[in-house]
């Protein structure tokens, strides 16, 4: 099921269940993770702060 959902990715959050990271070996994976983590405590961090957030959007360019 979680490799169905990665496709092509290296990054999964899992609904009430936590973050998947993979990668050719865990030294490639491990970083992914890392980062991955780091990120989502930012975001709580920033929520938690009671703000107004701003929302990047991306758009994907034709």
């Amino acid at each position: 099921m979680a490799q169905a959902s990665l496709g092509d990715k290296s990054f999964l959050m899992l609904l009430n269940h936590g973050l998947l990271t993979v990668g050719a070996t865990i030294a490639e994976a491990f970083p992914n993770m890392y980062y991955f983590e780091t990120s989502c405590q930012i975001q709580i961090a920033a929520q938690a702060g009671g703000g107004k957030l701003l929302q990047w959007i991306r758009r994907r360019s034709t």
